[in-house]
Parts: C-alpha cells; sequence; structure tokens
C-alpha cells in the first residue's frame, strides 16, 4: 500500500512538472517596413511634410483628415481601413470601408502599433472620429504614400503659413497644356497671364474637389484663380517663387533667368542653368581627355553636349 501512495505522488509530480513548461520571448528584427515605430519617432511632429514614411508614431494626438474621392471612385469605398484589425486579412472586397462613413471626416490618431498577421508585421494607426468617437484602424504602410489618404490638419495649417501671400512666377514649360487649360475656378473660363514671367499670389490652401488634391489657390491681377497642387511644387517644374527668381537673375543674369523660365536652352548655358529649365537628362554619357570633360545629356528626343561643363551644341 505504502508502495502504491508513493508511486501515486511520483506521477503527480512527474506530471505537474511537464505541465509548467514555460516560454520565453525572443526578440526578432522584423522583416518588413512597418518596424521599430517607436525608435525612430521621439522627434515632434511639426507639419512640414504630411507623410512621416517610417515615423508613424509622431501622427499620435494629430488630427488626420480622409480626403474625398471623385465620384466614379466612391462606390470602391477606402482600403486598408477595418473595425478588426484581428481578423482584418479575413475580410472580403466588400468589406472594405464604406465612402460615406469616412470621406472628409477628421480622426485623432490614439495609438500606432504592429501587429502580426501570417507571420507579417502591420503596422496601425489606431483612429477616433471626431464627432462620433467611431473607433478605427489604418493599415500603414510607409513605402506607399499614394495608399495614405489623409491630410495632417497640422500640415494643412503649416501650409497656409508657409505660403498664403507669397508671389509665384509663371514658367512657360509645362505650366499649362494645350490640351487642357488651366481654368478659373470660379469662372469656369480659361485663365489668363500664364505666359512664362507672369506673376501669381496664393490666397488659399485648399482640397480642390475635381481631383480632390491639396492646392495652392493661385490668383493672378485679373482676380482669376487657379488651383496648383502641392505636389506641383517639387522641383521647380512648374512655377518659381518670386524670392528664387531674383536669386537666379543676380546669379545668371536677365538673359539666362528669362530663359529657364520659358524652358528654353541657349548655347554658352552652364549645366547647372539647363538643369533647371529642362529638368534631369534621361541618361549623362561624359567622355574625358587631355583637353577636358565632354558630356551629351539625352532627353526624350532632343542631346545637349558640354564641354567642361559649358553648353557647346545641340541636337
Amino acid at each position: 500500500m505504502k508502495k502504491i501512495v508513493l508511486s501515486f505522488l511520483f506521477l503527480i509530480v512527474y506530471a505537474s512538472a511537464y505541465s509548467q513548461i514555460t516560454t520565453r520571448e525572443v526578440k526578432k528584427t522584423k522583416n518588413t517596413s512597418n518596424t521599430q515605430m517607436s525608435e525612430k519617432s521621439s522627434e515632434k511632429y511639426d507639419g512640414s511634410v504630411n507623410f512621416l514614411t517610417e515615423n508613424a508614431n509622431r501622427y499620435i494626438g494629430e488630427t488626420l483628415y480622409v480626403k474625398g474621392k471623385t465620384e466614379s471612385l466612391r462606390k470602391h469605398g477606402y482600403e486598408n481601413f477595418t473595425k478588426n484589425y484581428k481578423n482584418y486579412l479575413k475580410r472580403t472586397l466588400t468589406e472594405y470601408a464604406d465612402y460615406d462613413a469616412l470621406a472628409e471626416k477628421y480622426f485623432v490618431v490614439e495609438d500606432v502599433f504592429d501587429y502580426e498577421i501570417n507571420r507579417k508585421a502591420h503596422t496601425f494607426l489606431k483612429l477616433k472620429e471626431k464627432e462620433t468617437k467611431e473607433i478605427w484602424y489604418f493599415d500603414y504602410d510607409y513605402r506607399y504614400e499614394f495608399q495614405f489618404p489623409f491630410i495632417a490638419v497640422k500640415h494643412f495649417e503649416f501650409l497656409k503659413e508657409e505660403y498664403i501671400g507669397k508671389k509665384f512666377v509663371v514658367r512657360g514649360r509645362n505650366w499649362i497644356s494645350s490640351k487642357e487649360p488651366m481654368k478659373d475656378l470660379n469662372t469656369g473660363e480659361i485663365a489668363k497671364e500664364v505666359e512664362a514671367g507672369n506673376i501669381w499670389t496664393c490666397v488659399d490652401v485648399s482640397v480642390e474637389q475635381e481631383f480632390y488634391t491639396l492646392a495652392l489657390i493661385l490668383q493672378n491681377s485679373l482676380g482669376q484663380e487657379v488651383a496648383l497642387g502641392v505636389k506641383q511644387l517639387k522641383g521647380n517644374y512648374f512655377i518659381f517663387t518670386e524670392d528664387e527668381v531674383n536669386s537666379l537673375k543676380t546669379k545668371y543674369g536677365e538673359k539666362h533667368c528669362q530663359s529657364i523660365l520659358e524652358g528654353k536652352v541657349n548655347l554658352g548655358m552652364t549645366r547647372e542653368e539647363c538643369e533647371l529649365s529642362w529638368g534631369k537628362p534621361k541618361d549623362i554619357n561624359r567622355t574625358t581627355n587631355k583637353y577636358g570633360t565632354s558630356e551629351q545629356w539625352v532627353y526624350s528626343d532632343n542631346y545637349l553636349y558640354f564641354d567642361n561643363g559649358i553648353l557647346k551644341a545641340i541636337q
């Protein structure tokens, strides 16, 4: 009997030992773009950019506005939104967020966190709608700005402070397409004063309701207003600020500055002047010999030839 009791006790202890298997978390470097957000986002969001790439944590506490869509796209609603992030990949196409539930509404970012789905880390923004207090989650991917349907209110305020009242000088190249002339927002008439050198003043920043892009509202001396997408400011391809033009005149002289505004190149211009006028070439073929360096700049249907940085021929 004593042996039986001892054997029974041994079995209990043996079984208990196996029922107490413990686990330890092993920290891994995640293999997706949406990793280590918190380590990269200690800096406060200043509104100078709208899309924060890897630094999504800087959105916490900020208010985001969901841009509307053109009428033909509204039936598709919004992708990357969900009410239940844990079942995110189980949803069907018909479960994409309804357009009216999100369009042109304001959301406060309450949290930014990573959640692993099928061994892949997703970063979610936890959003609270300002009026209804409804909670949504947005699957944020730092690689694709075009998938980010928001305008940060702080970025909008930054643009207004930065640009309203500032004067811009029209560039002749790619300012207006002959097929799609720029029209006055108020009357629908074709805008005037669009030749190179004409001056327009920024009077507002707004979301234009044709393509729902964030735009500067520019006004000419006739009171006509046009919308110029904020992204079109990059590279000074469409317009220069008045201060930039004054600097170009000082640096390159009146003649070359006017050529740059008109999108023209002239013999004797420098590499820098040609790039300001025509943009970066598709390719550069370079030859170096005892006399110096020669370059051929390749554009779609034009070639520029430089000797020691000075334009010598145009083909």
